[in-house]
């Protein structure tokens, strides 16, 4: 008889317990502290409050705990009177994910090259310095002329690439969105959606919800693109097959930020809705970035402007320099 076990945490992480598990244990349900989770399903898996284990503890066999905050979580279950609990390795996932795919050398990409960005905020949930850097030298490499984003928070990255590229196009949600008023109001701000980006003339935004938005309405071919949306399984998996369907995939680079964690393992449900979409031939030519939380796909024709070869031998450190501003809006 198959043990009964309820998996802590709807996140990545929770998905891949998931997939490990669920041949050899009856999966009751999942359970988060994320209140907006809970009566939502999971491959029909029902997600319930964290802290109504404690009701439902008797009739299940023990806890997986599948979540970076385990050692919060453990101690709550704890203190709920649950002890049958056991850690879903961070080793598991990384012997599904290992080398799953061929990793690009950043530092020697963006080696005797200069990128000066401007107006970064370093907030939560923008990217970091070596991302944009990433993706301005990539826009310099193959002289880019166009370049499409989708999802722009506060608008860094399109901000810093528009310097650099004729024409920039943003598709994410209106200002006024739940989602976006709540992602400020998380960190402690106004709305301040797209604040940067407005500065710049050659931006041409469409305040639309990307996963049904017409892309026609785009009436130019995309060199570059940067998904950077909506990072569940499905948001990743609807935004690449619109891009994939519109864009030139002998000619088009298209990075998706996210790919990875900051802690350099993937982000399954990126990684997962990249596989769903993409066909074998094409989900050869998708990359990891070392030392950023991009992935990328290259068209044949630009391989040559990447190097695979990672030397343990050699860390590469960049110089920055700090100047601060005050906005308001």
């Amino acid at each position: 008889m198959k043990q009964k076990i309820v998996i802590f945490g709807a996140g990545t992480l929770g998905k891949s317990a998931y997939q490990y598990y669920k041949e050899s244990h009856e999966i009751c349900f999942f359970a988060d502290n994320n209140e907006d989770l809970v009566g939502t399903e999971i491959d029909g898996v029902k997600i319930i409050l964290g802290s109504n284990i404690a009701e439902i503890y008797p009739s299940i066999n023990k806890v997986i705990v599948a979540s970076y905050f385990k050692e919060e979580i453990i101690n709550q279950l704890y203190s709920a009177g649950i002890d049958a609990i056991e850690i879903y390795s961070v080793d598991i996932e990384s012997d599904v994910t290992k080398n799953m795919f061929k990793t690009i050398n950043l530092g020697e990409f963006l080696f005797g090259n200069t990128s000066k960005l401007k107006n970064l905020t370093f907030m939560y949930g923008t990217s970091t310095v070596l991302d944009y850097a990433f993706l301005i030298n990539i826009a310099n490499r193959i002289s880019a002329k166009s370049y499409l984003e989708i999802g722009t928070f506060v608008g860094e990255s399109i901000y810093n690439i528009a310097d650099y590229v004729e024409h920039c196009f943003s598709v994410s949600l209106p200002d006024d969105e739940p989602i976006m008023t709540t992602m400020f109001r998380n960190i402690g701000k106004n709305n301040f959606s797209r604040f940067l980006a407005n500065k710049k003339s050659n931006i041409t935004f469409f305040k639309e919800d990307s996963k049904v938005f017409d892309f026609k309405k785009i009436d130019v071919n995309i060199d570059l693109v940067f998904i950077d949306g909506d990072h569940s399984m499905n948001g990743v998996k609807l935004d690449t097959e619109n891009i994939f369907n519109i864009i030139n995939v002998e000619s088009t680079i298209v990075v998706w930020h996210d790919f990875k964690n900051k802690d350099g393992r993937y982000n399954l449900d990126v990684v997962n809705a990249i596989k769903l979409v993409l066909k074998e031939e094409l989900l050869a030519n998708v990359f990891s970035v070392d030392f950023n939380m991009c992935g990328i796909y290259i068209p044949n024709k630009y391989l040559k402007d990447f190097s695979f070869e990672l030397n343990p031998d050699e860390l590469y450190t960049y110089d920055i320099v700090l100047k601060s501003s005050r906005n308001t809006r």
